[in-house]
């Protein structure tokens, strides 16, 4: 269609225009009998006539027109009535410009022809590349699903040089490229295994390149997981029928008409590690034992070793956590804790699909950016990912409802377990949620699965040893030997034989009675005991210094503060949890039955008004005087940290041990002096704290306070 431009006084010329001065023009014959001499121009050029190479054509701002009738009327043609061409090629907005040098620009209506000219300037140091600006909406599927690029939006950034040398920066929204996954069209793919994918995104850039780049999706293995999964409860729990006579005698105690000990079912545990979890300076929450406990399991691909995620490494983490004791050949954390426990304790729990650090973490993309600080930060990640990923419920993982999960274990999988970050170490982020609808990371592990996968030669493809030993901190158990020294110190005090010593064995009375997994009997007067095994519940004998006094509950219950010093007994028998070594460690459990005796200093230490750190006289003081300030574990046998050597600037390392085994035999353990079957109390033998004051640091207790009572193996 044509418009008429300007009539009359705004009548349009050749010889007046002076926009119209270089526009090159041409006549040919008229379309119509009703005008002739018509003339086609050029009103306005294009705004942009430079370019550079591999700029898209663009010819907004140019006008065209033509004159018929005399010249004496002017009139407009639409953009779509007439073409452009270089060299006898059609160009159009959008082209892009692939040649260097002065075009001639030719403009066609009707046989009428008018021309500009454009330059386009040579670039050098040209360089494209595809970014993801979003993922698409979903990036998790089941199999049987195809892939949904609903939501993908990607820019193509040109940087190139000027023949000036100026620096020039492009950004363009693309909206032409391919989807591949294995070489396939994505439309034509159907997920068929859980695994991560790789979608291929293919782009051909101005220059005519190939560009790629990918994203990853994940087909999930794991379905639900919105509860923790209370798994089939037929663990058997060991039969059995060793005990030993025990003759107590206290000089100091004269009343004939006191049986001279309190008994198991006189007893409450009036504080333990879950009191203590959520009472110290550090808000670790360390998950209450006396009840079942979920456990959150997230496998970890660290950057680079994508390709070791396999259904093989995942079927054996699962095991090592929740598999049945007939499944390994020795344990899995799961059946470890409920033998040890006595069955008090299930771990609940569930195990997710693999958690890729490069696609998911903001800051996890390369091994090496791993610290064991961030490790708290990718754990919360990691429950995040969990709770968008499986829509699940993280207060369905908090049992014992204190605002935390109860445990998330992290077990990284590719990279070798080497020390420093790359070890199995727990630790605690110390957030705690007040909301009654969220729960937040709080006590994790973080394990490689190369301590697990074919770390013992003994113990098969799995082994879940150390998952148990640093379970054990998660609980508030600390190392029975000393980390210094890159754990090369001699420093053992119970030996190696240990599940927190040396990843062997059973958990010792000691560590079960902070757990509340039992109850002792307190002897502090004459009595004799027949004690049974120490795999058997409330089998274990306190002997308090003379002067503890205990105090009773509204029911009349003595309330047993495990937090406090004292010896323990209990009767060693080479079964069940007791039965095998490790040769990991190259351990060998003890094979004979017989009395072990700890000496035991838990006594814990009060940070007043968060600046000064005392032990209170009466170590009670966690569960009667709470004003006083933040309970702090300072008596350890780490040998390193906050311990009591640092925290009262003794001269020596080991002034208290928080446990040592005082053995028969007088042998003082340490990392090469070993417990033998010697280090057993047997039928016949004695002990008075006079005879074995060489195994107690301080010649005697570390309170200062007397024990004067003595025992005797009767049979």
């Amino acid at each position: 269609m044509k418009k008429e431009l300007l009539l009359l006084s705004l009548v349009f010329s050749l010889f007046s225009c002076s926009n119209l001065s270089s526009i090159t023009t041409s006549t040919e014959e008229s379309i119509s009998s009703s005008y002739d001499n018509r003339e086609l121009f050029i009103s306005s050029n294009p705004q942009k006539t430079i370019y550079n190479l591999y700029d898209k054509f663009d010819s907004t701002g140019l006008i065209i027109g033509y004159t018929a009738e005399g010249k004496e009327t002017a009139y407009l043609v639409n953009k779509d009535e007439y073409t452009l061409s270089i060299n006898g090629q059609e160009i159009k907005d959008g082209d892009i410009l692939k040649e260097v040098g002065t075009f001639l620009v030719t403009i066609t209506y009707n046989g009428l022809t008018a021309s500009f000219s454009i330059s386009v300037n040579n670039i050098y140091d040209y360089y494209s590349e595809l970014e993801i600006v979003s993922l698409p909406n979903k990036t998790k599927y089941q199999i049987g699903e195809k892939l949904d690029p609903t939501g993908l939006s990607l820019l193509i950034n040109t940087t190139y040089k000027t023949a000036q040398g100026q620096e020039v920066k492009l950004s363009e929204t693309v909206t032409k490229y391919k989807l591949t996954i294995n070489d396939i069209d994505f439309n034509e793919y159907t997920f068929n295994e859980p695994k991560r994918e790789e979608v291929k995104i293919t782009y051909i850039d101005n220059s005519e390149r190939v560009i790629f780049t990918s994203f990853a999706i994940q087909v999930l293995k794991v379905k639900d997981i919105f509860s923790p999964f209370k798994y089939d409860d037929s663990i058997g729990l060991p039969i059995d029928h060793n005990n030993i006579t025990i003759t107590f005698d206290n000089p100091n105690f004269s009343d004939t008409n006191d049986k001279g000990y309190y008994a198991p079912e006189e007893i409450i545990t009036a504080y333990n590690s879950h009191n203590y979890g959520e009472d110290n300076y550090y808000n670790w929450h360390y998950p209450d034992t006396s009840k079942d406990v979920a456990a959150l399991v997230i496998p970890v691909v660290v950057p680079g070793y994508e390709e070791k995620a396999d259904d093989y490494t995942w079927n054996c983490i699962n095991q090592a956590f929740f598999g049945d004791d007939n499944d390994l050949y020795f344990e899995s954390l799961r059946s470890y804790y409920y033998k040890s426990s006595f069955g008090q304790l299930d771990i609940q729990g569930a195990m997710t699909d693999y958690y890729y650090a490069k696609d998911e973490s903001s800051f996890y993309h390369h091994e090496d950016d791993l610290s064991t600080e961030k490790v708290n930060t990718l754990a919360q990640d990691c429950l995040n990912w969990a709770i968008d990923t499986y829509s699940l419920d993280s207060t369905k993982y908090d049992l014992d409802r204190d605002g935390t999960v109860d445990m998330i274990w992290l077990v990284y999988v590719g990279k070798e377990a080497t020390g420093s970050t790359y070890w199995a170490f727990t630790s605690s982020t110390g957030l705690i949620s007040h909301m009654p609808d969220k729960s937040f990371c709080n006590m994790i592990g973080w394990i490689g699965a190369s301590q697990i996968i074919g770390f013992s030669d003994e113990n098969g493809d799995v082994d879940a040893h150390t998952i148990i030993h640093e379970t054990g901190h998660i609980f508030g158990i600390s190392d029975y030997y000393s980390t210094a020294l890159n754990g090369y110190s001699d420093y053992m005090p119970l030996g190696r034989s240990d599940m927190m010593d040396q990843n062997v064995g059973d958990h010792n009375s000691y560590s079960k009675l902070t757990l509340g997994w039992t109850k002792p009997y307190i002897v502090y007067g004459d009595c004799t005991l027949t004690l049974s095994s120490s795999r058997l519940k409330d089998s274990c004998i306190v002997i308090p210094y003379d002067n503890k006094k205990y105090e009773k509950d509204e029911n009349g219950k003595i309330l047993f503060n495990p937090y406090d010093e004292y010896l323990v007994l209990e009767l060693y028998t080479p079964i069940d949890l007791n039965s095998q070594g490790y040769d990991a460690y190259y351990v060998d459990l003890l094979k004979t039955t017989g009395v072990k005796v700890f000496h035991v200093d838990a006594r814990l230490a009060c940070l007043s008004n968060y600046t000064s750190t005392y032990i209170p006289e009466d170590p009670d003081w966690i569960y009667k005087e709470k004003n006083l300030g933040k309970p702090w574990m300072v008596i350890t046998n780490t040998e390193q940290g906050e311990t009591a050597e640092e925290r009262f600037y003794l001269n020596q390392y080991n002034h208290f041990d928080e446990i040592r085994w005082i053995t028969k035999d007088h042998i003082y353990l340490n990392r090469y002096q070993q417990a033998t079957e010697d280090s057993l109390f047997k039928k016949g033998d004695f002990f008075s704290l006079t005879d074995y004051i060489e195994q107690f640091n301080a010649d005697g207790l570390d309170n200062g306070e007397i024990l004067s009572t003595t025992f005797k193996i009767l049979k």
